[in-house]
């Protein structure tokens, strides 16, 4: 079994800082976390249930992230996993990251997906524009209507990419963010924006390429289950659940042991 042995009162005290000098972020062993567990298969069909129960179970998998961050976190230890069991310890547990998530989030995403119907408007019409051009200056209907699908069509899947570049973009403040709520327990955190600011200069450029590199590899892995009927992506949010708890709490060992002020510590696991 893999599931964590850490003694109560390891997490009821703070984090000891690292010595200087700790390595970077190593996204590519962030993905090989889950299938380096010797029962993998039986927590990525567990995690899986959970996604399927109707709202409570957004929030045991968001705790069950915090706990597998923390466990990292406290005892550096990736070959092992915390217990995934205790469906109402992992509600509570991840409750307020999610409510913390969703407020931070919400007016952001209504702003883009408004950005985005406005974007999706502009291709339309101008492939509309462009066809009707084409026609007055004697092309046949079958042309001009040609060249207004394409452009509608090239514009539509330009619009796409923007959309999908700009909630990156918000996910790159959002994961420092997370980290800092996930290790509080604290909600407020989500608005202590000077606080996650310097969380952030102390870790780049690391900050930013383990980010990157993440969105890269959630990207692929996605698109993997994905293919396979859509039903592979409920493991494959379990490989980038694990992937992620990963790289945050690499991140934070890395922003202590470069003398970053520890923050305050939520015991409760």
């Amino acid at each position: 079994m893999s599931n964590s042995k850490t003694s109560p009162e390891v997490w009821a005290g703070h984090v000891p800082n690292l010595a200087a000098g700790a390595p970077g972020i190593d996204v590519r062993r962030a993905f090989k976390y889950l299938f380096d567990q010797p029962d993998w298969m039986r927590i990525m069909l567990m995690g899986t249930l959970y996604m399927f129960i109707p709202v409570v179970g957004n929030f045991a998998i968001q705790g069950y992230a915090v706990r597998l961050m923390k466990h990292i976190i406290v005892t550096g230890d990736d070959r092992s996993l915390p217990r995934l069991e205790g469906l109402g310890d992992l509600i509570s547990l991840g409750i307020g990251p999610a409510a913390a998530s969703m407020i931070w989030m919400f007016p952001v995403i209504f702003i883009a997906y408004f950005l985005m119907a406005v974007g999706m408007a502009v291709p339309v019409l101008l492939g509309l524009g462009i066809g009707a051009a084409i026609k007055a200056a004697g092309a046949g209907d079958e042309v001009a209507a040609l060249v207004g699908i394409l452009v509608g069509a090239v514009g539509l899947i330009a619009v796409f990419f923007l959309f999908y570049a700009a909630i990156i973009v918000m996910s790159y403040y959002l994961m420092a963010m997370m980290t800092i709520v996930e290790i509080t327990g604290k909600i407020e955190y989500a608005w202590r924006f000077s606080e996650i600011r310097a969380f952030m200069r102390t870790l780049a450029p690391d900050y930013r390429r383990a980010f990157i590199g993440l969105q890269l590899r959630t990207l692929g892995v996605s698109m993997l289950g994905g293919l396979l009927c859509w039903l592979g992506i409920f493991p494959a949010m379990m490989v980038v659940i694990h992937a992620s708890s990963h790289v945050r709490a690499q991140m934070y060992r890395l922003y202590l042991a470069r003398g970053g002020r520890p923050f305050e510590w939520n015991p409760k696991m």
